[in-house]
This record gives C-alpha cells, sequence and structure tokens, in this order.
C-alpha cells in the first residue's frame, strides 16, 4: 500500500497535466478549432488577392 502511495506522489504532477491537458483541450478545443479554420481561409483569400502594401508615412 506504501508502495502504491509513493508511486502516486511521485507522478502525481504527470497525472495532473494529463487530466488537465484533457480539460483544457475539450473546453477550448472548438473555439481553437473555430479559430485556425478562420486562419487558414483568410490566409488562402490573400493569396488569392495580394492587396498592395501599405504604406506608412515617414516622420
Amino acid at each position: 500500500m506504501f508502495v502504491l502511495f509513493e508511486f502516486v506522489l511521485d507522478h502525481i504532477d504527470d497525472v495532473l497535466a494529463i487530466v488537465c491537458g484533457q480539460f483544457l483541450k475539450v473546453l477550448f478545443g472548438r473555439w481553437i478549432d473555430g479559430w485556425m479554420k478562420r486562419a487558414a481561409t483568410r490566409k488562402a483569400v490573400q493569396e488569392e488577392q495580394p492587396s498592395e502594401p501599405c504604406l506608412l508615412p515617414s516622420t
């Protein structure tokens, strides 16, 4: 029993990292997927229709 407890204490940070990572993946997964799709679409549109470079006035 003590060996199991010691093992859990040694690896609790790994377990917490995995659990928290999965929780964040579920929580923010859809938002991140949507953001990545919008970014890819925006990049594709910019490649098809390159805008003229914006010239900044010199000061």
